[in-house]
């Protein structure tokens, strides 16, 4: 995926200490851990699935993740999982909107 047509859905810097902020309390004593802020619902497979980018930019699809672990959820994700993430993250914007 270009960057062009990520352009509008990725995280805040706001969003993304907020994130971090949220695991490290979460998890104390691990003040050192390396962290990636990770979309629940994928920029690409949500903009197939026709999840708007605003929703995908938005605290609720965000989460912070050990690098480590956030490698190895892009890799087990499945399809059916997937579509089950973006219609979700679709119905909860319908009714916040």
């Amino acid at each position: 995926m270009s960057r062009k047509s990520r352009q509008g859905a990725e995280f805040s810097d706001r969003i993304k200490e907020e994130e971090r902020t949220r695991w490290h309390a979460h998890n104390p004593g691990r003040e050192d851990e390396q962290l990636q802020v990770h979309h629940i619902c994928g920029i690409s497979e949500g903009l197939k699935r026709g999840v708007p980018k605003r929703a995908l930019r938005s605290q609720q699809n965000a989460v912070a993740l050990e690098e480590d672990f956030h490698k190895e959820v892009h890799r087990e994700t499945d399809e059916e999982t997937m579509n089950v993430l973006a219609q979700g993250l679709i119905n909860l914007w319908r009714k916040l909107l």
